[in-house]
């Protein structure tokens, strides 16, 4: 990876070019607008389908670096007021051309001696100590096949599933059963985006182990003091409770370097492995934070083609005063969902539609309901019903119990 990062400018860090932007123009509209290039005057979107991915504040202090101030103004293109240059275009050019001839460039570049796009200077060091970059992540993070042993695969063949997989099977062996498996590389990228290097990572839904796994392989790679908490239940209705047999084995072989596919170097760290005595479990509880991210689910799988661009939807906190509101869109219309557990019927008849429009009522909203349901036998005016997909209730469904938990016993690494 090293390789690709060089210094055009005479930098004495070397760095790559990166991307300022980065996808969802349709939900982003905000970050959809133009920025005027000192060098042409010629005035620049993102490219189709994309935004810019950093705040405008700092798209601004960045395009400002090239010796000109920038204001807001609107083109009337129907996207957000452009970033255009105050003053003397010909004074801009000038400014700018010194800038760039006299080299190590601002953060935000022009491509193409200034007659290209304006772009990121990633800076090797950064990529190193996981500092946040510009963007998500880059395709050519993933442009080499992934090494493990004498086995290699390209992303385009595999697909990241398969990477995660085969990983998990030169680290623990094969027989474990899990198909989907996030690839390490995938998990190290998100932790350097999302975590600073003292952090804590969280991963209620631990599965095979990748996140603690990752975690104490960034710490090694890169001097990081990174600490992760685990979180697995097991598939208790088959009896394996893997939380110890496989999530917490992979993350022991991870750090003693004992894999099945062969003995490798430890890397410094440890956990501390907790169980929870299973006696009682607070449905009620455990059914709100199951209700919480099928909701989740449903925001991320929401998509008003109709609206596109405009189409945006805002998630409410949780209140107890809505038994179904959950979200409001652009016009003020309001979604509902109707559900409380696994075992409660889905369903919207007539008492469950008087309560919803109640709701809407109560926070001011227009009359038209967009209500999420397994079934929908009541159809009345303003009803935009959504059938609950399959696969979100089967992800959310569960036995529920009741009760506290306890501490059963403590395992070291």
């Amino acid at each position: 990876m090293d390789a690709r990062y060089a210094s055009q400018d005479g930098d004495p860090e070397p760095w790559a070019p990166g991307d300022l932007t980065g996808p969802g123009a349709d939900t982003h509209y905000g970050q959809v607008y133009a920025i005027q290039s000192p060098f042409t005057g010629e005035m620049m979107y993102p490219s189709e389908g994309r935004c810019w991915a950093a705040e405008k504040a700092r798209i601004k202090k960045m395009l400002e670096g090239w010796g000109s101030t920038y204001v807001a103004k609107s083109l009337d293109d129907g996207r957000a007021p452009a970033l255009v240059i105050k003053g003397s275009l010909a004074e801009a050019r000038k400014r700018a051309q010194e800038i760039l001839e006299k080299g190590t460039w601002p953060i935000g570049y022009w491509r193409d001696n200034g007659m290209g796009a304006f772009r990121l200077k990633k800076y090797l060091k950064d990529v190193r100590r996981g500092v946040v970059p510009m963007t998500y992540w880059a395709s050519e993070d993933y442009d080499a096949p992934l090494q493990i042993d004498s086995q290699s695969w390209a992303h385009e063949e595999s697909g990241h599933s398969q990477t995660g997989i085969n990983e998990l099977d030169a680290v623990v062996g094969k027989g474990h059963d899990f198909k989907t498996v996030k690839p390490l590389r995938l998990i190290k990228k998100i932790i350097q985006l999302w975590c600073r290097p003292d952090g804590i990572v969280l991963d209620p839904f631990a599965g095979s182990g990748t996140t603690g796994h990752a975690v104490v392989e960034l710490n090694h790679e890169s001097g990081a003091n990174r600490r992760f908490i685990l979180i697995e239940q097991g598939n208790t209705d088959k009896g394996d409770h893997y939380a110890r047999s496989l999530t917490a084995e992979r993350v022991r072989r991870a750090i003693n370097g004992n894999w099945a596919s062969g003995k490798r170097a430890g890397i410094p760290g440890g956990f501390r492995f907790i169980e929870l005595k299973r006696e009682k479990i607070d449905a009620e509880a455990v059914n709100t934070l199951a209700r919480e991210e099928m909701i989740d689910l449903l925001l991320t799988s929401y998509w008003d083609k109709a609206e596109k661009a405009k189409s945006y939807l805002r998630r409410l906190p949780p209140n107890k005063e809505n038994r179904y509101l959950f979200g409001v869109n652009t016009k003020e219309e309001g979604f509902f969902l109707i559900w409380d557990s696994p075992d409660s019927p889905s369903i919207l008849n007539r008492d469950a539609f008087k309560g919803i429009v109640q709701e809407a009522n109560a926070a001011k909203l227009g009359s038209r309901y967009h209500v999420y349901a397994a079934m929908a036998p009541y159809t009345g005016t303003g009803i935009e019903f959504y059938k609950i997909p399959d696969k979100v209730l089967e992800h959310i469904g569960f036995n529920p119990r009741s009760d506290a938990f306890n501490n059963e016993e403590a395992m070291h690494a």
